[in-house]
């Protein structure tokens, strides 16, 4: 049997060779017709037997065609008689078909295998039954029982048998393949929502094998709850290989940074930069952006991890620039920068912020609030050799504790024997750890519960002294000798003066919300603290303080050391002062380490950056425009002057109320409605340019955790690409969780056409 897509229709000599396409015949192939038809013959091409699927076959034969006969011979006279078609013949013959274009009837088979070129084989082939129409009804009964009979007729009830036949296994065929698309698409989208899954949460994806990791588990556990993921995970390339387990991830975080990067484009920003080494040793680049929508909220949004081997100022600086045009953020629109205060981040001339500014002047740098706080905390705690030996001697405790097992077991013994009091547990003991140089809320933790327990901690020290081995045992010696001393204890419930505070000022500066007008009250607050603080009123209540520890644990008590003669050319004519009691001797001591405090806040906080967005706020805060606002403002094309001159009174008058911080100005700002709103688009402007600026680099400093969880002495081998793609999922879970699952495994399968051909098309 012949088939073919396209065909050509031959035409008669009156007609010219131009082809033209034919419709098909009941939804079968179309095909050649191949027929010529003399030129005074009708021709069944283009007839509505297309149309029809059965024998036309009409009750009311009256339209068919009469037959007149001459029944009188050759006689001259001719008497006609009139012949018709009997409806019976239907019933008798059923493939007789009705053609009114032919006025005449011919084989519905025959017509149909002739239209679709299946009888180019078949031999004496009758044209009235095919394609000019029977109309002699005298000798119809005759030629119906022989062309019944003829092989042309046997032949073309053949070929349309075994073209039906083929056509509803085509179907079968094409219902078979749409029932494995779908089940291929369940599984793929199972697939697909557990990896996104695992990548949300951080857990490993591939174990020591191919079939043991988290990964290959879940699924198999999941089959059991979807047919079509079990169906699947039986095939023999099931798409789950390491390289596409790489490619969904990538899919999943570039969904994730497109819709960062859509938010962020049309807003000016901050960005925050943060490095450290990740368990291979590999220096990672974490780089943040900060922005403000159009309802005054801050978002500080994760872009990405970033190795590199050279961390100077040019390097790191370059690595940004390329970042942001990697992300489509023009550099025109970079207002703020914050980073710690490391030489090659903040140098004033090499430095990352510096070579910034050489390409954009607009972006301020401003030293990470939280990275100040800490080393106020540092140079404070290290000034004063009372306060730095105290805190020394907890780190050895901690040490000591945290070291050996057999010391730990004591400390809890006692805590079980004694009645603690004061709300103690036995666990308290548990919490005693080493300070952290490095971190910034570990100081007061450390100190807390050696204040609370200090009588246990020298039971404890005492039992490790007498029933430890010799090593342990000196150690434990050495610190209870200090432990007993009074000065230990002041030292601490000094550093307990300031440390609070500090550490207080540092969890608040690591907020999202925290704003760098915020950061500069909060100082301001602390620092008011301190100030009240620093008095004698407060320096005898904790003397008094400890005097009663003294008594109550058989400590020491103070003395007053041997102090040095003082050369008279330190003292002049006059006499050098000696302390005579122990509050003269320790006053200056406790006066000394709040007035370091004081001195870093004051000397850290304040940079000329920092003047600007000071200068900034205040413009902001007047009621009528400063004198200086054009020069301040001017570099900032997002801020009309001129229009400002106007908006800022009617502002402050709308308000009612006096609006004296930038807190307020946001409060009243977002009170209002988007209608009121749109008549001060500088002022909005100048809060949105306020806002963005970030008060630290938290946002990057709590990435390394997740970088931690992620890439473990387990995982140590994972790839930049896939740590990139793995992070950005698991810190941004929210995101993670809204993105068109259907939209990705439409990318997916679209860039394949082997995945087209086993999955289909997945939006239909």
């Amino acid at each position: 049997m012949q088939q073919v897509d396209k065909f050509f229709v031959k035409k008669t000599k009156a007609q010219d060779s131009e082809t033209a396409p034919q419709p098909t015949l009941d939804n079968e192939p179309i095909m050649n017709d191949g027929h010529v038809t003399p030129p005074d013959q009708p021709q069944l091409t283009g007839t509505p037997i297309d149309n029809h699927i059965t024998p036309n076959q009409p009750a009311n034969c009256d339209n068919i065609p009469i037959q007149c006969v001459n029944v009188n011979g050759k006689k001259k006279e001719p008497i006609l008689k009139q012949l018709r078609f009997q409806p019976c013949w239907f019933k008798q013959y059923q493939w007789l078909h009705y053609e009114e274009s032919l006025q005449g009837v011919v084989c519905f088979s025959c017509a149909k295998a002739h239209r679709g070129g299946l009888l180019d084989l078949a031999k004496c082939a009758e044209t009235t039954f095919i394609s000019t129409g029977f109309t002699n009804w005298k000798r119809a009964l005759n030629k119906f029982k022989l062309h019944e009979k003829s092989s042309t007729h046997r032949h073309s009830v053949s070929q349309l048998s075994q073209l039906r036949l083929q056509g509803t296994i085509n179907g079968q065929l094409s219902k078979q393949i749409l029932e494995d698309q779908q089940v291929a698409r369940k599984g793929i989208m199972a697939v697909m929502t557990t990896m996104q899954y695992l990548a949300g949460q951080g857990l490993a994806i591939r174990g020591a094998d191919a079939d043991s990791g988290n990964f290959k588990t879940l699924l198999k556990l999941r089959s059991g709850d979807i047919p079509a993921l079990k169906t699947w995970m039986q095939r023999k390339t099931d798409l789950t290989s390491p390289d596409l387990q790489n490619e969904m991830l990538q899919m999943f975080s570039h969904e994730i940074l497109r819709n960062i990067r859509n938010s962020v484009q049309t807003h000016t920003f901050a960005v925050i930069v943060d490095g450290t080494q990740d368990v291979a040793g590999i220096e990672q680049e974490a780089i943040c952006v900060r922005y403000v929508d159009e309802s005054l909220n801050p978002y500080e949004m994760f872009l990405g991890f970033y190795a590199t081997d050279d961390t100077t100022g040019e390097g790191t600086a370059n690595l940004v620039k390329d970042a942001l045009v990697r992300f489509g953020m023009p550099l025109e629109q970079l207002r703020f920068q914050t980073y710690d205060g490391a030489a090659n981040m903040s140098g004033a001339y090499n430095g990352c912020q510096a070579v910034i500014k050489r390409d954009q002047p607009q972006a301020l740098y401003v030293h990470c609030g939280a990275h100040v706080t800490h080393l106020v905390a540092s140079s404070a705690s290290s000034s004063v050799p009372l306060v730095r030996d105290s805190l020394s001697l907890v780190q050895d405790l901690g040490n000591l504790n945290k070291g050996s097992g057999k010391v730990k077991l004591i400390f809890k013994r006692v805590a079980s024997n004694i009645d603690l009091g004061g709300g103690d547990t036995p666990e308290a003991f548990q919490a005693i750890k080493p300070l952290c140089p490095t971190r910034w809320l570990s100081r007061c933790a450390a100190i807390k519960p050696v204040l609370s327990g200090y009588g246990h901690v020298l039971e404890s020290l005492e039992a490790a002294r007498d029933e430890l081995a010799a090593e342990t045992a000196t150690k434990a010696s050495g610190l209870l000798k200090r432990f007993k001393d009074a000065s230990t204890l002041l030292g601490l419930q000094m550093a307990m003066q300031v440390l609070p505070l500090l550490e207080s000022l540092n969890k608040s500066l690591q907020s999202t919300s925290m704003t760098a007008s915020g950061m500069m009250d909060a100082v301001d607050c602390v620092r008011d603290e301190l100030k009240r603080r620093r008095s004698d009123e407060e320096f005898n209540l904790l003397l008094g303080r400890l005097n009663d520890s003294v008594e109550e644990l058989d400590l020491e008590p103070l003395r007053v050391p041997r102090q040095k003669k003082v050369p008279a050319r330190f003292t002049g004519i006059g006499a050098a002062h000696q302390a005579t009691s122990v509050e003269d001797y320790f006053r200056p001591t406790y006066y000394e380490f709040i007035d370091h405090a004081l001195q870093q806040l004051e000397t850290r906080f304040s940079s000329d950056d920092m003047k600007t967005y000071v200068s900034m706020e205040s413009i902001l805060l007047s009621t009528e425009l400063r004198d200086d606002a054009h020069i301040v403002l001017s570099k900032y094309p997002e801020v009309n002057t001129a229009y400002l001159e106007s908006e800022l009174p009617m502002f402050h008058r709308h308000a009612k109320v006096s609006l004296t911080s930038l807190t307020q100005v946001v409060t009243h700002a977002r009170e209002l409605k988007k209608e009121v709103r749109d008549l001060f688009p500088s002022v909005m402007a100048l809060i949105r340019l306020l806002l963005v600026c970030p008060a630290s680099s938290a946002e990057a400093e709590r990435s390394f955790s997740s970088l931690r969880r992620l890439k473990t002495w387990l995982r140590s081998t994972m790839t930049q690409e896939r740590l990139n793609s793995v992070a950005v999922c698991h810190i941004h879970q929210d995101l993670l969780n809204r993105i068109d699952m259907d939209a990705v495994m439409h990318d997916f399968v679209s860039r394949s056409e082997i995945r087209k051909n086993i999955f289909g098309n997945i939006l239909a």
